[in-house]
């Protein structure tokens, strides 16, 4: 039996920076059994007024809106996509995307399939395509009950996702056991998200989804609480507590997650130093910016760029 020292563990730095925009990574039409496993993802930055689509797609796609909007359709709806949405789509479902002027949205995708579905039946000799795909194209979705088409999950969904990305841009399919409990993780965190059952739950979920589409638009400004609190028509006690039933964080702690998960997201795009990536991540003093990364991912921002990070922390 081979025993693995996580302690001892270390993931090397890797000789060459990952392609930021498009980081595509394919991989063979396998799956594990009876698990999801990833065939694509990456981060996507639209230009003013880029339209995806229309198009259909091999597999199920997990997109999460990380900044802008813009509006998506599938399933003959058409959905106003905000920061902060996730959207769920599978095989055989015609979508389109199209991003506003300004802002304009900042996606990340993740495309996944499962043991459970017949992909023998169909055509999988491209990702995407605008024709409909042959063969049977009546591919269930093996979760149950069903996923929304459409929410507003919590920071730790969006870490996640990130997470699933950088290791694919980074690694391949290197750290395939890593990438797949990754995706256990996200689903997970995702699907047992309470979902307001309740008329009173709803009257006090939609101005918290309100606070959470502006926290993920406007993290690199100063946002207080009770300005927030005002703006979604809530006391601050009220949308304190609220806020905390919600999404299972403080406020302060929503907001410093979304800023460092931007953070990470720069440094390894490499083109700002440290403090030019504080700035824009929303902190105004780059040496707190430092001591809250060390603490909360394990390392240093300028180690962190280099492309060395702590296996027991938050990393790739």
């Amino acid at each position: 039996m081979l025993v693995l020292s996580l302690a001892r563990f270390r993931i090397w730095r890797h000789s060459e920076r990952y392609a930021y925009n498009r980081c595509v990574c394919e991989r063979p039409n396998r799956v594990a059994q009876g698990q999801p496993d990833g065939r694509y993802a990456n981060f996507y930055h639209c230009v003013p007024g880029e339209r995806i689509g229309p198009r259909f797609i091999r597999d199920f796609q997990l997109l999460l809106i990380q900044a802008g909007r813009g509006q998506i359709a599938f399933d003959g709806r058409r959905y106003s996509a905000l920061a902060g949405d996730l959207f769920f789509y599978g095989p055989e479902q015609r979508h389109e995307i199209v991003s506003a002027e300004s802002p304009t949205l900042r996606l990340l995708g993740i495309h996944f399939v499962f043991e459970d579905c017949n992909w023998t039946e169909m055509d999988t000799s491209g990702l995407s395509s605008t024709r409909r795909p042959s063969g049977d194209s009546t591919i269930p979705c093996p979760l149950a009950p069903a996923p929304p088409a459409r929410s507003a999950p919590g920071v730790e969904v969006f870490r996640l996702a990130q997470q699933i990305v950088l290791s694919y841009s980074i690694h391949g399919y290197t750290h395939a056991v890593r990438q797949r409990g990754l995706m256990l993780l996200l689903l997970a965190a995702w699907l047992s998200e309470p979902v307001p059952s309740e008329e009173s739950s709803w009257v006090d979920a939609q101005p918290m989804r309100h606070a959470q589409t502006m926290l993920h638009a406007g993290f690199a400004r100063t946002m207080r609480r009770d300005e927030v609190a005002r703006q979604v028509g809530l006391s601050p006690a009220h949308f304190t507590r609220i806020f905390k039933q919600v999404t299972g964080l403080t406020f302060q702690d929503y907001l410093i997650h979304l800023r460092l998960n931007h953070a990470r997201q720069l440094l390894l795009e490499g083109t700002l130093n440290v403090t030019e990536v504080a700035h824009h991540s929303g902190f105004t003093d780059p040496y707190y910016f430092s001591r809250v990364f060390h603490h909360r991912v394990g390392c240093s921002p300028s180690r962190y760029q280099r492309g060395s990070w702590p296996f027991e922390h938050e990393s790739p």
